[in-house]
């Protein structure tokens, strides 16, 4: 028995015990990958190694695209703020236009 290890996409690492004739999948490989990797995950088909970023590097570029439930939520609010505020300005140009309407409708009538 031995361990295959291989990755899906960029993003899943897998590791699965298999026969020792179990031939390898692509993106498959018997050489542990180095602990401590971080994604996204990429298959070195020369050296039949899997590699990923360091985790400090992971950090650096997810520092900045994450944020806290607070900014998140505050996010949210001012995106429903906006959403209001458009469909408040909406409903009046179609009451506005509905009222016009009306009016030119009464006057050919009347």
């Amino acid at each position: 028995m031995r361990t295959a290890y291989g990755i899906k996409g960029n993003d899943t690492l897998y590791a699965k015990i298999v026969d020792d004739d179990y031939q390898l999948l692509d993106n498959e490989t018997f050489n542990q990958p180095e602990d401590n990797i971080c994604k996204p995950f990429s298959f070195n088909k020369e050296t039949n190694t899997i590699s990923g970023i360091s985790q400090e590097q992971f950090d650096k570029i997810h520092a900045d695209s994450e944020k806290s439930d607070v900014e998140m939520m505050s996010d949210i609010m001012q995106n429903v703020a906006i959403f209001q505020l458009t469909q408040a300005k909406t409903n009046s140009k179609l009451l506005q236009q509905i009222a016009l309407l009306t009016n030119t409708k009464e006057t050919n009538n009347g």
